[in-house]
């Protein structure tokens, strides 16, 4: 497996975000970590967009999900973005980083955050499973 990435780092973004309704209320600062996994041996050989992740739209469609969803917490943030970025990219692999800039929180701190990492066939292979045991559950009801 290659070890080709794509980085994103330190991208900022506004984020409806926290459990506490006055939390909601006022946009967070985030910052974000990427690391997009994926082969860019084609591309570099090509010189062709179309055989690597875009990172232009994978920065767009976070900016757009931050703007548009509340989430209570980080980890649901993260992962809508990983459902979007293996969604819309041919991306293997993603390791994420959600820092939450200036929580209400009492103390000295930098940040608060999260870190994960996915697989596109374990993710996938999750999703299906939990897709599985919703329709169960409906048809059991």
């Amino acid at each position: 497996m290659h070890r080709d990435r794509i980085v994103i780092k330190r991208l900022h973004c506004s984020v409806r975000l926290g459990v506490k309704k006055e939390e909601q209320e006022v946009r967070r600062n985030c910052e974000l970590d990427l690391a997009i996994y994926y082969d860019l041996s084609a591309a570099g050989k090509s010189d062709n967009l179309d055989l690597t992740v875009n990172y232009s739209k994978v920065i767009d469609f976070i900016q757009d999900l931050s703007q548009k969803v509340t989430y209570r917490l980080m980890e649901a943030f993260a992962y809508r973005l990983f459902e979007e970025i293996f969604r819309w990219t041919p991306a293997k692999r993603i390791h994420l980083r959600v820092k939450k800039m200036n929580p209400p929180i009492e103390g000295r701190f930098q940040y608060v955050g999260v870190e994960l990492t996915r697989n596109r066939e374990e993710f996938e292979k999750t999703e299906k499973n939990a897709r599985n045991t919703r329709e169960k559950s409906r048809t059991t009801v």
